[in-house]
């Protein structure tokens, strides 16, 4: 295994305690004054570009989970046969009362042309709320 320095991800006013990474991404809850439980991601292919920030009107509690991985939206049961699968890099974001799934090449490239971030899919507990 080898292991190399390729730079830093600064997180706002406070420490954080929730982050994933897939090795591609890096996610991390954001904590302090006016930050709306919102998370960050730095692609770390270009750690100097700046952290994409997430926040859908799901995320109105704390972050409590993250994961970074590769998956079909859409699909609970995705095509074992398929020869080209549709995978995309995909960050789940978890509060207390939702779940959030973000696409990750969609909102970079919505953010990269200067256009509105493509809404997330998500689902709220109906019992927590």
């Amino acid at each position: 295994m080898e292991v190399s320095y390729v730079g830093e991800a600064v997180p706002g006013e406070a420490p954080t305690y929730v982050l994933a990474t897939d090795g591609v991404f890096l996610a991390y809850a954001e904590t302090g004054t006016g930050l709306t439980h919102s998370v960050s991601v730095v692609y770390l292919r270009n750690p100097a570009a700046p952290a994409l920030r997430l926040w859908s009107h799901l995320q109105d509690r704390a972050v409590t989970a993250l994961c970074v991985g590769a998956g079909a939206t859409g699909s609970s049961d995705p095509n074992p046969y398929d020869p080209e699968p549709q995978h995309q890099a995909l960050l789940a974001v978890a509060t207390s009362d939702a779940v959030v799934v973000w696409g990750l090449a969609a909102a970079y490239a919505a953010a990269a042309e200067g256009h509105q971030l493509p809404q997330p899919r998500g689902t709220r507990c109906r019992k927590c709320v």
